[in-house]
């Protein structure tokens, strides 16, 4: 019975995860490269990161993400010019004008398609390793 019941669950699960390989997204993605436009779907949803300290903050701080079905390659120099490379990124804090920001906040929990710029992230308001600078965003 136990048995019976674990199958069940593994086929709904499968179910369920399967979409997510499938459609809107693709099997694989080129590297991101910091500075150049790049083309990356995903879902954005909003996320509460925990601060390490509450100077000059709460002790969160929300933001806007887009989370990636895949992981994704992402490179760049930091503000000494030395080589950041992050081989497996699958959540990117989103930047950029408000009202850009405010049309993927509505599209939160869809999959969506994001036009942006790469950033690496250099300030301690950033709470990923690389941030995208969102130009435009459309639905699936």
């Amino acid at each position: 019975m136990i048995t019976r019941h674990l199958f069940s669950i593994l086929v709904l699960l499968s179910a369920i995860t399967s979409p997510l390989h499938a459609g809107p997204f693709p099997e694989s993605t080129a590297p991101l490269v910091a500075g150049e436009e790049a083309k990356v779907r995903g879902v954005v949803n909003a996320i509460v990161f925990p601060l390490s300290d509450d100077f000059e903050m709460e002790s969160t701080q929300s933001g806007i993400v887009l989370i990636t079905p895949l992981p994704l390659e992402a490179a760049g120099l930091d503000d000494e010019g030395n080589e950041i490379h992050e081989p497996n990124l699958t959540l990117f804090q989103l930047a950029g004008e408000e009202a850009v920001l405010a049309k993927c906040e509505a599209l939160a929990g869809r999959p969506v398609e994001i036009t942006a710029d790469l950033m690496p992230a250099h300030t301690r308001y950033h709470r990923t390793p690389f941030l995208l600078l969102v130009k435009s965003v459309r639905a699936l």
